[in-house]
């Protein structure tokens, strides 16, 4: 029987290439199916919710302790920081990771020197230890501007300066170029005087690893320069149109983060929401067209903000403080009803956790004690 399109995604299937990486919080995996190839996500937040914390915990070094690096699955991030340089990153990073295999529990400040606590012996051993088995694996080994060796592999590509919407496109458009064969048909079209002129479109793609993730991230879009004579509202459709593209004939993953304007902090919608309080699609800044594009939009919340809310979906917010978050499934295309999930974020390291359910309260102590030995 011939093949097809869709007879080979379920051929794909059977053979495990449409399985979705471990994002590291399993009720939320299960969920969305973990990290997905071909997928648009875009995730919500207020100014210091925790949505860098986030991404990069559940979409970056989850994926990369679970499944990248112990079953050396094939991934490419694109990483377009406006925000955090390349230092700032590696040594949070570090802190992450310190926690996870070490169990010591520091900051970017105290690895990178800025607080009156002075790095150790044994934590520089352990720092120069993760530098070299886990930095190096993710960003390459590095020269003092940052730039890796040409011979040196490298799982992310992190860029530090803030470009426009073409020249992003433009850079992944290359990187879909180096990773496979673009298929092009000539076709003849007119101008607007009736002259004919033969042109090239783009009519496939055959990527030379099909189970490879090529992985563009953006942190955040409103933050990305402005292509000439564009709104930011104009910038950030561009962007978002510029995705679609890359998701849809190259089979990239985008995943972009976004502040929520200031509608959440409504008062008549917090009396009206309560404990329930979540985020919704027109909670987005600058425009609509990100939650319309995507496949998935996710929202981070951070209910401590609002000072005459006590309980929220269900916890009591004085028993975890400002670690509490709660992330939101806000709007999908591939997944049936919403999901709202209670995390502890761990500030110092960013390190996300769920919260066992509301009514699991051995569970609960657990995690209570958890957090008053770290001192979260």
């Amino acid at each position: 029987m011939t093949n097809n399109i869709f007879k080979q995604a379920v051929q794909d299937g059977l053979k495990g290439l449409n399985k979705g990486l471990n994002i590291g919080l399993p009720r939320l995996n299960a969920h969305i199916h973990g990290l997905q190839k071909k997928y648009y996500y875009v995730i919500g937040g207020g100014p210091k919710s925790g949505k860098t914390a986030f991404l990069d915990n559940c979409f970056i070094l989850q994926p990369y302790l679970n499944d990248i690096k112990p079953n050396n699955e094939p991934i490419e991030y694109h990483y377009f920081s406006m925000e955090i340089d390349l230092v700032e990153k590696i040594a949070k990073w570090v802190a992450y990771l310190m926690d996870i295999k070490y169990g010591i529990y520091c900051d970017s400040n105290y690895i990178l020197g800025r607080s009156e606590e002075k790095l150790t012996k044994e934590h520089l051993e352990i720092i120069n230890k993760i530098y070299d088995e886990d930095i190096v694996e993710l960003f390459g080994e590095l020269d003092d501007k940052g730039i890796p060796k040409e011979d040196s592999p490298k799982l992310i590509t992190f860029y530090q300066d803030k470009e426009t919407p073409t020249s992003i496109f433009n850079t992944m458009f290359k990187v879909a170029d180096d990773n496979g064969t673009i298929l092009r048909e000539k076709v003849i079209e007119k101008d607007e005087f009736g002259n004919k002129f033969e042109k090239q479109r783009i009519v496939g793609y055959i990527p030379k690893d099909p189970k490879k993730k090529i992985v563009c991230i953006v942190d955040h879009v409103a933050l990305c320069r402005r292509n000439p004579g564009l709104s930011e509202k104009e910038n950030i459709d561009k962007l978002s149109e510029g995705f679609v593209y890359l998701r849809n004939m190259f089979g990239m993953t985008i995943i972009v983060l976004s502040q929520f304007n200031r509608e959440l902090e409504n008062v008549d919608r917090l009396k009206l929401s309560k404990s329930n309080l979540a985020p919704s699609r027109a909670d987005f800044k600058g425009t609509g067209n990100l939650s319309e594009d995507a496949n998935l939009v996710l929202g981070i919340l951070n209910p401590n903000l609002y000072p005459n809310l006590d309980n929220h979906l269900g916890y009591s917010l004085a028993d975890w403080g400002n670690a509490y978050r709660s992330i939101h499934i806000v709007a999908s295309r591939n997944i049936e009803g919403d999901a709202n999930l209670a995390v502890l974020l761990e500030g110092k390291t960013g390190r996300i956790t769920e919260l066992p359910k509301k009514d699991d309260y051995e569970g609960l102590n657990r995690m209570k004690r958890y957090k008053e030995e770290k001192g979260i």
